[in-house]
């Protein structure tokens, strides 16, 4: 999994990423909430990648 700037998507998913369409949840000081700063995205290494449901990073996003 990466996160990257949206006009950053084109290079990554020429590189085999895809994007993440579910929610990505971190760590913040006020508890756990939704990543929207950045395009999450996943590689398919062995078969298939969740591209759909929710992951949770359970830390700080950085």
């Amino acid at each position: 999994m990466l996160v990257c700037r949206q006009d950053l998507v084109p290079f990554y998913t020429r590189l085999g990423w895809e994007s993440f369409n579910g929610t990505l949840l971190v760590e913040q000081p006020g508890g756990t909430v939704p990543f929207t700063a950045n395009e999450p995205m996943v590689l398919p290494v062995r078969g298939k990648a969740p591209r759909e449901g929710t992951i949770d990073l359970r830390g700080l996003p950085w």
